[in-house]
């Protein structure tokens, strides 16, 4: 196990237990264990990574107050099952052209802000992050109807899980499809399309990790992704604290 402390909270990565010891009754007499140093130190905010196949871990914290926050999913570089489609150009965007995808990452942005997600950023703050996506060493594809993109998908070297750092993977670190073309096949083209770009490269597998509580995130890539880690947390009330002892 390994803590990363964060402002008022704790971050175990990858809880785990022999088999013998894989018990909702163990996992919380663990977690009795762990929640109380961390309150003893003022953290209110407790966040595990746990692996997917572990039921009897996600169900024990589940009944003890935790909730999915973040999901880790990969598949195979293998092709997708869908339809060609006429008019529709797929391509990999040169860097001097990647600012042509800033208009659909302000969309995302917006997106998150809103119900259910809640994970709002001013514009001084997307501004901030839009400077560094576009710096950092990355391949965009597009999608382009019309010679206008509608949509993209960005894949880096590694994620934000140790499992991503293996040079035959790589992780998908942003994507959006415009409303108008959502349900249409537009974007599964342009994802068998990086997939088979990537195939070519050697790489076997693709990776991404999205947020639970983002529904067009989740129903999109639970369609053909397999999660293998999740992320659970809860937050203690912080009036709680002036009055353990």
């Amino acid at each position: 196990m390994r803590l990363i402390q964060l402002r008022k909270g704790r971050f175990l990565l990858y809880t785990h237990m022999a088999q013998w010891l894989r018990t909702e009754k163990e996992y919380i007499k663990k977690l009795y264990q762990a929640a109380e140093k961390w309150v003893d130190h003022q953290t209110t905010y407790h966040v595990i990574a746990m692996y997917a196949h572990d039921i009897d871990a996600l169900r024990a914290f589940f009944m003890y107050g935790f909730g999915v926050r973040c999901v880790d999913a990969v598949r195979s570089t293998g092709n997708l099952d869908c339809v060609p489609q006429d008019n529709l150009i797929l391509k990999e965007l040169p860097k001097e052209e990647i600012a042509q995808v800033r208009g659909m990452r302000k969309m995302l942005s917006d997106h998150l802000r809103h119900s259910p997600c809640f994970m709002p950023s001013s514009d001084q703050d997307f501004h901030k992050w839009l400077a560094r996506a576009e710096r950092r060493n990355s391949i965009i594809y597009v999608a382009e109807r019309n010679q206008v993109p509608a949509a993209f998908i960005e894949i880096t070297d590694d994620g934000e899980n140790f499992v991503t750092e293996t040079e035959s993977m790589k992780n998908i670190c942003g994507a959006f499809c415009l409303p108008q073309y959502r349900g249409t096949g537009v974007f599964w083209n342009l994802l068998n399309y990086s997939l088979t770009q990537l195939r070519r490269q050697g790489i076997r597998n693709l990776g991404v990790d999205f947020e639970n509580s983002n529904p067009t995130a989740s129903g999109a890539w639970n369609k053909y992704f397999t999660p293998y880690t999740y992320s659970v947390v809860r937050r203690i009330d912080e009036c709680a604290l002036k009055n353990y002892s």
